[in-house]
């Protein structure tokens, strides 16, 4: 494996762990753990190699990392709500639903929404968002990566 896609990896697995309950709070902040994730992965690349990667070419890779962040978030969000640690999103909307002064109307809106979310469809279109827009944010974070991070005199090829 290239020192490249250990860095995409590298920073998929830091933006999805960022972005994983019940730390994603962080990404209220413009998907910082996605840039943050991204970031990581652009410095142990620059660090690796030492080159100092072109800023371009640190967006295509920090979108990739974004786009790995969404998988591994979505995975580990759903192996702790597995195994108990966080609440599931059937857990959550089961806590809405018995909320004082919700119509029987938006209960029925509420068990639509979870079965859809719960259904291999839903997981899917919601990871697909997701990685849609943690691409935009990784390439955003490689971009800051690419000017933060400087090494030697070559460039990312």
């Amino acid at each position: 494996m290239s020192t490249k896609q250990t860095s995409i990896i590298i920073g998929g697995l830091v933006g999805g762990v960022l972005s994983t309950s019940p730390i994603s709070v962080i990404n209220c902040l413009c998907c910082l753990g996605v840039i943050l994730g991204a970031m990581a992965g652009i410095w142990y690349y620059t660090n690796q190699e030492q080159i100092t990667a072109e800023t371009a070419d640190a967006a295509v890779m920090g979108a990739g990392m974004g786009v790995l962040a969404a998988v591994f978030s979505a995975a580990f969000t759903y192996l702790l709500g597995s195994i108990g640690l966080v609440p599931t999103s059937e857990d959550q909307l089961q806590n809405a639903m018995q909320q004082e002064g919700m119509t029987e109307e938006g209960r029925q809106m509420l068990r639509n929404i979870q079965e859809y979310m719960s259904s291999v469809g839903g997981m899917i279109l919601i990871t697909g968002v997701s990685a849609f827009i943690y691409a935009i944010f990784g390439a955003i974070g490689g971009a800051i990566g690419a000017a933060l991070f400087k090494r030697g005199e070559g460039t990312l090829q």
